[in-house]
């Protein structure tokens, strides 16, 4: 059935009745048509989708404005991090490890700042990482690592180019393991791994502030 209404004022269901129907009172013109019932000729009718329904995505992203990147490149990297840091560098070097969680450590040992290291994906992914963190403490940590880091041969610098997302399964069985989504473009994630403190938290994605996730993960839809 379809129902066509023009109100000038105010209308009720009352008057919207039949299989075709056309009336005007001087405060409404109703029409309506049930399926199979052409509209006469001259009628000017304009059609709608009666299926509204949103077909959700596989998966959903959810960027994360609040967390931000720093990049540290150079070939002391590794050791340059492992004397101020909770975890073992030497687990990024392991095949199929390519990011960590851990604590940033004052001169003291105790814990200051938590953090995420990415592998870059760069021919020299071995002397460089990403360091994620949230965006709140990005000076302190640049003036934390600036202060150990003395004639250490690294490169410390800020990515506001880059957004970092986190990506989880639309819908997800208890205890059963979810399957990383593929990317149509694998080139443009600069990180696309799983989250490293649980499975239950999804995976880390960073990309160019430019692309959109969606558009290179299949069936995947942004989140609020």
């Amino acid at each position: 059935m379809g129902v066509l209404c023009f109100a000038r004022r105010a209308f009720t269901s009352g008057s919207c009745l039949g299989v075709y129907a056309g009336k005007y009172t001087g405060r409404f013109l109703c029409v309506t048509f049930f399926s199979g019932v052409s509209a006469p000729a001259g009628t000017r009718v304009k059609k709608y989708s009666q299926d509204t329904r949103n077909v959700p995505g596989q998966f959903v992203c959810y960027h994360l404005p609040h967390r931000t990147l720093l990049k540290i490149q150079g070939q002391d990297t590794s050791p340059f991090l492992q004397g101020i840091i909770t975890n073992d560098m030497e687990l990024l070097e392991e095949p199929g490890l390519r990011a960590m969680y851990s604590h940033m450590l004052n001169v003291q040992g105790r814990t200051l700042y938590d953090i995420m290291l990415y592998s870059l994906k760069e021919a020299d992914a071995v002397h460089g990482v990403f360091l994620e963190c949230d965006s709140t403490i990005k000076d302190s940590i640049l003036r934390h690592l600036k202060v150990y880091k003395l004639r250490r041969k690294v490169n410390i610098n800020p990515c506001p180019e880059l957004s970092v997302w986190a990506v989880l399964p639309q819908q997800k069985k208890t205890g059963q393991e979810a399957s990383k989504p593929e990317l149509s473009s694998p080139g443009k994630a600069l990180v696309w791994e799983d989250d490293p403190r649980t499975q239950e938290m999804g995976w880390r994605l960073v990309l160019d502030s430019q692309i959109n996730p969606w558009d290179i993960i299949a069936s995947c839809q942004k989140g609020d």
